[in-house]
């Protein structure tokens, strides 16, 4: 079962309202579904058409819908021709008044395409894939519908219908089809001009995603992940329309219906538009009049709005528990008072004349504002003369949309700290501007006097409130104005190739912001762009609105998509620019204009800016530093911070840098939130956990054996290990399942436990489901070289994150994971879709032990094996840790090694081994003194790979691969990983081959070579040597590391290591000096015959092959 659904609503639902039978009535709706195309090098789908068919089912059985106006295309009869004459049938539809709802909905495949040659920008399309893509007809190919082709014809719908128009597209961009759109395509389109003389028609790239005024869109997933199909249909249409039979699309508006639909793992649906707060398919209550939810929690009443809403402190709002209430004349369930505001929540509390309101834990309801707070009233200059005959006007409580104004939203104030001055004559009131940030630029009075007979002294008053509120409003917080920039530039038409070429735009001259100011004459022509630029590290949501004076109105240029609770991709990137009003972010180009006999208008532009941050790395660090003996990596302190900020990780750091303590920090300041919840910012506190947990996958007992012992250390997080000997160790007093359910902080499993009854009762367990914040995966490159043969039981953690009834963040860890196939599959395996991961990458290539590569002299069946005696010399003394692949090798040269020293009095200290044969408790204490950096007498010790994975044997000096030609490089660098750091004790990492190894090699690297040319012929096959068959067994990397001159160097290549790592603040960090004889600093990377050579260095010797000045 992959989701936990609820199966009852939060509040009942009503059968539809009479009213609402008639609008659907007038609903008109486009269904596309698309499953088998032309062009057979597109798959073919199972769910498009079902799902298509779905929401046919929906308008007509659940909206009553009249089937006559459903227009279908599926398949066959979805061709590109045919989608465009749709949307050009239903603008000329004479059924289809101004205002009727449209719905538009596409399930099929999405893809990419080149942008025509004549375009300025380089950026890829994003397209539509119609059912005959890549066929010719009338000698033309048949390309993809471009989101600049759709937005057109949506806007031209919207034109002549309205702008009632909800799109939702069940698709992504993850179709792999070449696609270069010509010029001139779809030109008959956008080349037409919208009807009443609109100049600018044109509709730049992106519009369908960017500054929606003619449509809302609700999307599958974000722009860089894959909409998945379950069971033959979308995830996201089921979970959809589900989720719109459960809450009724009569009372929900499309923000919310994301929000209430349940989490789909590895998607994040998208709403975007304008209108996003309007109710579905309707066009009562829009932004201008906000619902907000509210929820209950342990301890308070919550609004989901805060202070970059425009909240303050003391309002009031009515709580209903439908949107639909005040139009239905239903009372509120109660009024609440904001009692704390914060940037993105507030605290409401109840009122001491009112009734006790009673909402459900976990329940939510609607608020809707009903008196102003503080600081929030329009300040207004008034005569003592005019007082008496304004307030009689501005007092009356007027009705609008059902909602009742149940106090004044203005103070009359001293004229030197007014906003407004009103004057009053027997018909009309005016205004006059006394504001010092418009009337010292020139506006003196407001073009439009209010006639005092109508409704409109109370909108009037209300709109001047709304608009001086938010003009004046700053952050409490330390401000970005500094590092985000706002450029105003000129735009002109780019010169097409051919007169029927689309229009495109480009900015030009010089930014016409200077200090803050831009001075325009108004010219009809004229056509102008804005940019955002950010130059912080930060992802930014920005907000742009532009706050007209004359009018009293705040019109939204750009605001960021929502996405329930889901992530959102975030439009301004760290140094990264955002087009508005041009380019691929869309939105029309703005024209400036003045009201009739007015010489001078004053304009505003403001821009919103909010982050997604539970305090960055200070803030971790912080915490952390007061529970851990050692300053954390800034790159421990990275990845902790985004998987608090709930984005999954993955973290590839070389062996010995201490990826559990990305764990530890993760844990430690979850904890402190959850016992102090204001160490966290109010809007961020939803993801924390009362008593947080998680759960983590170890490949070996070593392994989680360590791990226990590091995290307990902290003295705080409690700590389980449930592997095979824990659950049928005899005499536990608590059993280990028992222990994760109720109050463990981690639990460790063994990977063949995701498969018990245990753990599956574990993860339906509503109170631990609760608990459960993280998923981690240690030593995460095993999923691919053990889960298919060696281990089975791997593949069950591909499985467990979407076994929980909500989505818990993946952390996934390990040092050695090839760049290309081998970590694209361990992405898809875990879930982690490009672009919605956080990906750190490290070298691992050791720079701080030498390679050394030596013959064996005996063969894998000896007793003897004297080419190991070298590890029992005691002058000088070094530790020596010795692999072997098999357990009867590592117990054979065990002996042996033992006999070697019945000289040594002290050879029971001296040497040990670790394998499953040796007894839990003495491996345990072999363990412990690997561990221990003290003198423990412990010089040699003999085992498996269960030992490669996790052990902190920090002392080592030296670290031997024994007996056979490692069948895995990442394995071999496990091994080497055992030692924590070489820099003080002249660590190596030795292997033993046999004989023949090089020639193997040279003949593994030549087969991969002439596989990957695809040059060889029948004929050569047939000649291939006798030992081509045996060196296939040899992993290519490997073999291309025994022939290597310089081990580090190829090392690099092979996993694409980064040129340098990014320099660690950390005091470990800043203090240590590097080995002379390692050099470690590249000082040019040349690429030839396939490699990748080092050029130049420093004097002292090369860490991977030992030359003399460098290599």
């Amino acid at each position: 079962m992959r989701y936990l659904l609820s199966t009852h609503s939060r509040f009942s639902v009503r059968p539809l309202p009479s009213h609402e039978l008639i609008r659907y009535k007038r609903l008109f709706a486009l269904v596309i579904g698309v499953n088998k195309y032309s062009n057979t090098a597109i798959p073919s789908l199972h769910g498009a058409v079902l799902d298509a068919e779905a929401v046919v089912d929906y308008l007509r059985t659940k909206l009553h819908v009249p089937t006559d106006h459903v227009r279908c295309l599926l398949d066959d009869s979805a061709t590109r021709a045919a989608i465009i004459d749709q949307f050009l049938q239903m603008q000329k539809d004479t059924r289809i008044e101004a205002g009727d709802p449209i719905l538009v909905y596409y399930a099929g495949h999405g893809g990419e395409a080149k942008p025509p040659s004549t375009w300025p920008e380089t950026s890829d399309i994003q397209t539509l894939i119609p059912h005959d893509f890549g066929t010719t007809v009338d000698g033309q190919t048949v390309h993809g519908i471009p989101d600049y082709t759709l937005g057109a014809l949506l806007s031209r719908l919207a034109e002549t219908k309205g702008d009632n128009i909800t799109v939702i597209l069940d698709c992504c961009r993850g179709v792999n089809v070449p696609d270069t759109l010509s010029n001139g395509l779809d030109e008959s389109i956008l080349s037409q001009g919208l009807s009443g003389g609109t100049r600018h028609a044109e509709i730049a790239s992106g519009f369908l995603r960017r500054g929606l005024r003619s449509h809302v869109l609700l999307a599958a997933c974000g722009s860089k992940e894959v909409a998945m199909e379950e069971q033959r249909r979308g995830v996201f249409t089921v979970a959809l329309l589900r989720t719109l039979s459960t809450v009724g699309a009569h009372q929900v508006t499309y923000r919310d219906l994301l929000r209430q639909m349940y989490a789909l793992p590895g998607q994040n649906p998208q709403c975007e538009g304008y209108f996003q707060d309007r109710i579905l398919f309707n066009t009562k209550l829009s932004a201008s009049r906000p619902f907000h939810s509210v929820r209950r929690d342990a301890t308070a009443y919550t609004l989901e709005a805060g202070s970059i809403n425009g909240v303050t402190l003391d309002s009031r709002y009515a709580v209903y528990n439908t949107r639909d209430g005040p139009a239905l004349g239903i009372s509120p369930l109660a009024y609440l008072r904001v009692s704390e505001v914060h940037p993105a929540e507030s605290t409401l509390v109840t009122i001491s004349d009112q009734p006790v309101f009673v909402l459900g834990l976990g329940q939510s309801a609607y608020a809707l504002q009903t008196e102003a707070g503080t600081d929030q009233y329009l300040q207004l200059y008034v005569t003592e003369d005019e007082r008496r005959s304004f307030l009689l006007h501005a007092r009356t409580d007027h009705a609008q949309n059902g909602l009742v104004s149940r106090s004044a939203i203005f103070r009359l104030v001293e004229k030197t700290s007014a906003d407004l001055e009103v004057t009053m004559d027997t018909s009309a009131m005016q205004f006059t501007m006394l504001h010092p940030l418009i009337a010292t630029r020139g506006l003196q009075r407001l073009p439009f006097p209010v006639d005092l007979s109508s409704d409109d002294v109370y909108e009037t008053l209300h709109a001047a409130s709304r608009f001086f509120w938010h003009l004046k409003r700053t952050s409490p917080q330390p401000s970005l104005q500094q590092q985000v920039r706002i450029e105003f530039r000129r735009l002109r038409e780019v010169p097409a190739e051919d007169e029927f070429d689309d229009p495109i735009y480009e900015p030009y001259g010089p930014d016409l912001n200077v200090a803050g100011t831009v001075d325009l004459i108004v010219d009809d022509d004229a056509m102008y762009g804005i940019t955002l630029i950010n130059e912080t590290h930060i992802p930014l949501y920005p907000s742009l609105f532009y706050f007209g004076s004359s009018d009293l109105s705040i019109t939204s240029y750009f605001e960021p998509p929502t996405a329930g609770t889901a992530r959102v991709d975030p439009p301004l990137e760290p140094n990264g620019t955002l087009p508005i009003g041009y380019g691929s972010a869309g939105a029309a180009p703005y024209n400036y204009y003045l009201w009739k006999d007015q010489q001078l208008d004053v304009g505003f532009l403001k821009l919103f800016l909010s982050t997604d941050s539970p305090g960055g790395i200070a803030f971790c660090r912080d915490i952390a530093s007061k529970t851990l003996p050692w300053d954390p990596h800034d790159y421990q302190l990275e990845g902790a911070c985004k998987a608090l900020d709930g984005v999954d990780v993955l973290a590839i750091t070389p062996t010995g840098s201490g990826k559990t303590g990305f764990l530890l920090i993760y844990m430690l300041v979850a904890q402190a939130i959850a016992k102090d919840r204001e160490l966290c910012p109010k809007e961020l506190r939803g993801r924390f956990r009362a008593d947080p947990c998680m759960v983590v996958v170890c490949p070996t007992k070593a392994l989680e054996y360590d791990m226990q012992s590091t995290f307990e250390a902290t003295g705080k997080l409690t700590t389980v290990v449930i592997n095979a000997d824990t659950t049928q160790a005899k005499g536990a007093s608590v059993d280990p399942w028992q222990r994760a359910r109720s109050n463990a902080a981690v639990i460790l499993l063994s990977p063949e436990q995701l498969s018990t009854s245990h753990f599956r009762r574990l993860v339906n367990d509503n109170a631990f489901a609760g608990r459960l914040m993280a998923l981690n995966v240690d030593e995460v490159h095993l999923l691919c070289s053990w889960g298919n043969q060696f281990r089975t039981s791997f593949q069950n953690i591909g499985h467990v994150r979407v076994r929980f009834p909500h989505t818990p963040v993946t952390i996934a860890l390990t040092a050695t994971i090839c760049a290309g196939p081998q970590m694209n599959s361990v992405c898809r395996f875990l879930g982690l879709h490009e672009g919605h991961y956080h990906l750190i990458r490290r070298s691992n290539a050791r720079h701080d032990m030498r390679w050394l590569f030596r013959t064996s002299r005996s063969g894998l069946y000896a007793y003897r094996f004297p080419e190991l005696d070298w590890v029992l010399e005691t002058k000088p003394a070094r530790r020596v840790i010795v692999f072997c692949q098999t357990i009867a090798l590592c117990h054979r040269v065990f002996t042996y090694l033992w006999i070697k020293a019945a000289g040594l009095s002290d050879r029971q200290d001296r040497i040990r081994v670790c394998t499953s044969l040796s007894g839990e408790s003495y491996n345990r204490t072999t363990i412990e003194l690997l561990r221990d950096t003290s003198d423990t007498g412990l010089r040699v010790t003999i085992g498996t790979d269960t030992m490669a994975f996790g052990l902190d044997a920090r002392a080592t000096n030296d670290v031997v691969s024994f007996g056979h030609i490692p069948e895995d490089l990442n394995l071999m660098l496990q091994r080497a990983g055992r030692i924590r750091d070489g820099r003080e004790h002249d660590a190596r990492s030795i292997v033993y081959l046999p004989r023949n190894a090089a020639e193997q090699a040279e003949v593994a690297v030549r087969v991969q070579t002439e596989s990957a040319k695809n040059t060889r012929t029948k004929a050569q096959t047939r000649k291939r040597k006798a030992g081509d068959q045996e060196a296939r067994t040899i992993d290519p990397h490997v073999a291309r590391v025994i022939l290597a001159r310089c081990k580090v160097d190829e090392l690099n290549i092979i996993y694409d290591n980064p040129e340098t790592d990014a320099p660690c603040a950390c005091k470990s960090c800043r203090t240590r000096t590097p080995r002379r004889t390692a050099v470690t600093l590249y000082l040019q990377r040349l690429f030839a015959g396939g490699g990748r050579t080092r050029v130049g260095g420093t004097s002292g010797k090369c860490a991977g092959c030992g030359r003399d000045g460098g290599c």
